[in-house]
């Protein structure tokens, strides 16, 4: 598969299981061989979106969990690293997980025991600008985001609302 990205300078892995590293790294070998990009692998840790932000844009693929308890997440939201998109490899099945990756600003989701077969076709599909996420995930997404739209304002705006008009006091 060859892939044209002049704008993508770098795949970043940043996984903490050696495991799951060797899996990526050995389905990554098939979609880079032609050396468009290079794959660097770095330790999930503060250094990280220094790296996103010299080798922007880039795709950084990390364990999901990672992006909740990890201190460096939310300078991921600042406009130097914005421009990383985002793939997070989580355990199998954990829908609740991977909707709040997404309304972290993940564009993939890939389960951990299709990483040797999915992550290449996963890549591809972000770097041509598409979101890689399973049906089912996609349509709970989207009625997720769907109700928080409602009204044009978020459920938590909703419930101060709803407080407000029930005649609770500020305490």
């Amino acid at each position: 598969m060859r892939l044209d990205h002049p704008d993508v300078r770098a795949l970043v892995l940043a996984i903490q299981d050696e495991t799951l590293l060797a899996q990526a790294q050995q389905s990554l070998s098939r979609l880079v061989g032609g050396g468009e990009f290079p794959v660097l692998v770095t330790r999930p840790d503060e250094s990280l979106p220094h790296l996103c932000t010299r080798f922007r844009p880039c795709v950084l693929i990390l364990e999901g969990e990672l992006m909740f308890s990890a201190p460096w997440t939310p300078q991921f939201r600042t406009a130097g690293v914005a421009e990383t998109t985002i793939l997070a490899i989580v355990a199998d099945r954990h829908e609740a997980t991977s909707l709040r990756l997404l309304h972290h600003g993940c564009a993939g989701i890939l389960e951990r025991r299709s990483v040797a077969q999915n992550l290449p076709k996963a890549v591809a599909c972000l770097l041509k600008g598409e979101y890689w996420v399973n049906r089912r995930l996609l349509s709970m997404y989207c009625r997720s985001l769907r109700s928080e739209l409602q009204f044009g304002v978020s459920r938590r705006e909703r419930e101060i609302w709803e407080l407000i008009a029930s005649g609770v006091s500020n305490h």
